[in-house]
């Protein structure tokens, strides 16, 4: 059976993850940052922390975004949160201001969970192609450098909130 636009990015993610030699802290850690560098592309920078509120059942949250600087200030082009499934909680962009389309939330009067199923639907293509460039940009090869930098001793890895 072929895998949703959702879970091929977290496929993505988790591969990219994995070829830092990342993965342990990635899944664990409290709050889990890396940043990998790859010539002629915004950085890729990678999230995970313990969720605050499970909604469809989620031990974690991952974020993985883009960023553009300017005068100072980091943008998300683009950022998504999701669940330790590849359930979007989130996609923020950057076009005409700051763009953010909520996906899966908790009402606060009734405390159900919601699910923005037309702002799902509308994401999966800019996913797909995400989760495609991924792949196809060498974001795996660039975190595989960290490795051999790291076995170098050349290496110092951001710290969380440092993105």
């Amino acid at each position: 059976m072929r895998k949703s636009v959702y879970e091929r990015m977290l496929l993505r993610v988790r591969e990219v993850v994995q070829a830092a030699d990342l993965l342990r802290e990635f899944e664990t850690a409290e709050r889990f940052n890396v940043r990998i560098e790859n010539e002629s592309y915004m950085p890729l920078v990678i999230e995970s922390w313990p969720t605050p509120d499970s909604l469809l059942g989620e031990r974690r949250r991952i974020l993985a975004a883009h960023y553009f600087i300017e005068k100072g200030r980091a943008y998300p082009d683009p950022e998504l949160e999701m669940t330790d499934a590849g359930f979007p909680v989130c996609l923020r962009q950057t076009a005409f201001g700051i763009m953010e389309t909520p996906v899966l939330w908790r009402d606060p009067v009734t405390q159900q969970v919601m699910i923005n199923v037309r702002g799902k639907r509308d994401m999966a293509e800019l996913l797909g192609i995400w989760a495609k460039n991924i792949k196809d940009q060498g974001w795996t090869q660039a975190a595989s450098r960290i490795v051999a930098a790291s076995n170098q001793g050349t290496l110092a890895l951001p710290q969380p909130g440092e993105a």
